[in-house]
């Protein structure tokens, strides 16, 4: 987390009768950054249910429930969503306009990933609605000081349970 100030999510606990149990939702369309991701993650002891996509249709797609995506057994609402900024087709400036037009997403922790470079952009997703952001490459640093910051949406522990921490690819 690189604010020092970063928005407090609405319903602050991380739960509503529309978002499911503190799984996170990755839209990475970079598969080294989706790796590094995972890896720190597991470093972090997180046990998430962590679903991936690769772009901003995707990531529609999949808190719409449409397509693929309908099965919520398989693939569960979140209630992390990790965004890259910078992807083809839809963009996550474009996920965080239409997410701020869905009131069932509301309490949808929103983290924005974004190159050292392209910090001037957080500002813009702030007033969007993101909560905080990590800079790309990743650092241990700022993903705990992220965790420890929004504890009640993360699950750690000693031991992972099958599926957990980046089991679930979409």
């Amino acid at each position: 987390m690189k604010s020092d100030n970063p928005k407090t999510p609405p319903g602050s606990g991380g739960k509503s009768d529309s978002v499911a149990t503190n799984v996170i939702l990755l839209v990475e369309d970079s598969p080294d950054d989706a790796f590094l991701f995972l890896d720190l993650v597991r470093a972090n002891r997180i046990r998430n249910l962590i679903m991936e996509v690769h772009d901003g249709d995707e990531a529609i797609e999949y808190l719409k429930g449409e397509g693929k995506f309908v099965d919520r057994q398989t693939y569960p609402m979140p209630s992390i969503l990790f965004l890259d900024l910078r992807m083809p087709k839809v963009n996550g400036f474009e996920v965080l306009r239409w997410i701020k037009t869905q009131a069932h997403l509301k309490d949808l922790l929103i983290v924005i990933l974004t190159h050292h470079q392209e910090v001037k952009n957080v500002n813009e997703a702030y007033t969007l609605g993101a909560h905080s952001f990590l800079t790309k490459p990743l650092s241990p640093k700022e993903l705990t000081n992220l965790i420890t910051h929004f504890k009640p949406f993360f699950h750690s522990g000693h031991h992972s349970s099958p599926g957990n921490a980046g089991g679930g690819k979409a």
